[in-house]
């Protein structure tokens, strides 16, 4: 078992470190400050680290909570993470990222992963921001770089729709996003989303730019099942939704004309689409007389006027949190 005090023996010299992909368990007599506070100083002196990978989890400590309030230990000279371009975060404890992360500078990065590890709980612990507090504050305050990302994955995390559309809009530069079940708020059948990110042919008036004008390839979850309280998201909103951004980002990319615009559609996955959907549908395990391929024709049938390769459905047979991020995003 992996512990605090183990950093002390990683025989690596800190600033040859280019990836770092850790577990860690907090267990025993380990405190969880203390843990998280071990990784951060680690990384505090890693500053050619490039990727890092940290997955942290309790065992047999149920109801761990690590409180807003936390105060953390500066070193007494500090390395800026000036290098690190992609951080992948999975938590599975009552926490907070602002939290976690907080004092700590990312000025590079481009790619950031939030998930709730473990097991598939009713309601996840892990949040972006501590409950009440004020999204938009809280992000300038503990996580500026947020506000450059090109990519942003979100996986299980504890967030209201109402925040979810204030981070979007606060990720203006955002190419790629990933959107995996959020219980609590919904957000993987949300109205509300999809409403959000689709462009309104209406309001398609000269110098009008929807939520994200970058993003080139979003990735979405849905379990597609009936249930008393929802009803899966009609195949027509989603056809919506990409229709309406295939068709913008084509246009944009017409009139744009330039070099920068077909840079970033190469660095967004997607040589020659201005944009493209990755769908994912869960089985329900309650019915065997599922038909994946029906709905995968389905939602194909409703997409034929769009070019081949502007929408990819795929199955999971279940809810997989940590899971990757899908192939091809």
């Amino acid at each position: 078992m992996f512990t605090p005090a183990d950093f002390t023996n990683i025989p690596v010299p800190h600033h040859h470190l280019e990836t770092l992909d850790l577990v860690m368990e907090v267990c025993g007599n380990n405190s969880l400050r203390d843990t998280v506070q071990s990784w951060r100083s680690f990384m505090h002196s890693c500053g050619n680290l490039g990727v890092a990978n940290i997955e942290l989890d309790v065992w047999q400590r149920w109801g761990e909570k690590l409180d807003d309030g936390a105060i953390w230990d500066s070193p007494s000279v500090l390395t800026p993470a000036t290098s690190l371009t992609e951080l992948t975060l999975k938590i599975g404890f009552d926490a907070s990222a602002s939290t976690l992360l907080r004092g700590m500078d990312f000025p590079a990065l481009e790619l950031l992963h939030l998930g709730c590890k473990g097991i598939l709980r009713t309601t996840p612990a892990f949040s972006l921001v501590p409950r009440g507090a004020d999204l938009a504050e809280t992000i300038e305050r503990d996580m500026p770089y947020v506000t450059k990302l090109t990519t942003l994955s979100l996986s299980g995390l504890k967030i209201r729709k109402e925040d979810l559309r204030t981070l979007l809009c606060l990720t203006q530069c955002l190419e790629r996003l990933c959107v995996f079940e959020m219980c609590g708020s919904m957000v993987l059948e949300s109205a509300d989303l999809v409403s959000f990110l689709s462009v309104d042919e209406h309001k398609s008036e000269e110098g009008f730019s929807p939520p994200l004008p970058r993003l080139r390839v979003l990735a979405l979850y849905s379990r597609q099942q009936e249930s008393e309280i929802n009803k899966p998201m009609p195949h027509s909103a989603y056809a919506n939704l990409v229709r309406s951004r295939y068709m913008w980002m084509k246009e944009s990319r017409a009139t744009a004309g330039s070099e920068s615009a077909t840079k970033s559609g190469l660095q967004a996955g997607s040589t020659s689409l201005p944009f493209k959907f990755i769908f994912t549908v869960q089985k329900p395990k309650s019915n065997e007389e599922y038909d994946y391929e029906a709905i995968k024709e389905s939602m194909e049938n409703v997409f034929q006027d769009l070019p081949h390769g502007v929408l990819r459905v795929n199955f999971a047979s279940e809810l997989e949190r940590n899971a990757p991020l899908p192939e091809g995003f």
